[in-house]
C-alpha cells in the first residue's frame, strides 16, 4: 500500500496519523506505546499479508536482540488498546508459527492530518503528541532475610 505520511489511515472507529505518531478513536486519543505503534504501522503497511515474527522484530527493534515474548507482549497491548476481539471487532490475527496479519479493511481519508488533528491537539497531553520513543524504567523489590527466618520487604 502506498502511504502518504500526512493522510490518516482509517479502520473501524480508528484513525492512524503517521506524522503525529498517534491513533484516534473518533476524536479521543488512544494510549499506545511507541513499540505497539510501530507494530501497528508495520501490519497496516502489509494489510492482508502475514508478517513474520522475525520481520516484525527487525522492524520494531532494529539492531537489538529481542525475544519473541517481547513481541507477544506488545501485540497484546496493541490488541487491548484497540479493543480487538470485543463486540466482534477483529483487527489483528495471529497466524500460528508464522506471524501476524492485519485483517480489518483500511482506507486513507481525503483530508490532510493537520485539518483533523488541530482541533483536538489542545486537549492532548504532551506525551501523546511527542513523536519520540520513551524508555521504560522498572522498579525492583529485593527481598531480604529477616532475623526470624522469614523473607520481607522491610515494611510492617
Amino acid at each position: 500500500m502506498v502511504v502518504d505520511e500526512d493522510v490518516p489511515i482509517a479502520f473501524g472507529p480508528f484513525r492512524v496519523v503517521r506524522s503525529a505518531r498517534r491513533v484516534l478513536e473518533g476524536t479521543e486519543p488512544v494510549r499506545l506505546g511507541s513499540r505497539a505503534f510501530d507494530i501497528l504501522l508495520a501490519l497496516i503497511d502489509r494489510a492482508g499479508e502475514t508478517v513474520s515474527n522475525e520481520e516484525l522484530i527487525g522492524l520494531v527493534w532494529p539492531e537489538t536482540a529481542v525475544d519473541e515474548a517481547n513481541l507477544r507482549v506488545q501485540v497484546r497491548a496493541l490488541r487491548r488498546a484497540l479493543g480487538d476481539g470485543h463486540a466482534g471487532a477483529r483487527y489483528i490475527v495471529n497466524v500460528p508459527l508464522r506471524g501476524y496479519c492485519f485483517v480489518a479493511p483500511i482506507s486513507q481519508e481525503a483530508g490532510p492530518a493537520g485539518q483533523i488533528d488541530k482541533a483536538s491537539e489542545a486537549e492532548l497531553p504532551g506525551a501523546l503528541i511527542c513523536p519520540c520513543r520513551w524508555r521504560a524504567w522498572w522498579v525492583v523489590a529485593i527481598p531480604f532475610w529477616r532475623s526470624k527466618g522469614r523473607f520481607g520487604l522491610g515494611a510492617r
